[in-house]
């Protein structure tokens, strides 16, 4: 994650830290077994007045999208099995 921050909404960057959480991801399984990764994102405070929301959180490229549980690399499988099972068997 470094120092690089992140870009928000408004178009301001920042490197100000207002916290750290813990966050779960599923990803593609390898090897047959289920991958899950567990990493510590940064909760980002924006440094613009005109910003209607004040914290942020970081977002890490081809990775992470925000509220999502699983990766972008998975997000094609799951829509894969979905289209196939059809209905409600494909939501679960």
């Amino acid at each position: 994650m470094g120092s690089v921050g992140g870009l928000f909404g408004c178009g301001q960057r920042s490197t100000r830290v207002h916290c750290y959480y813990q966050r779960t991801l599923t990803d593609r399984p390898v090897a047959g077994r289920r991958v899950r990764i567990e990493l510590r994102a940064r909760r980002l405070v924006c440094g613009s007045e005109d910003c209607a929301r004040r914290t942020f959180a970081e977002q890490i490229p081809a990775l992470t999208r925000r509220q999502a549980r699983h990766t972008e690399a998975l997000t094609p499988r799951l829509t894969d099995v979905a289209l196939f099972l059809g209905g409600r068997s494909g939501t679960r």
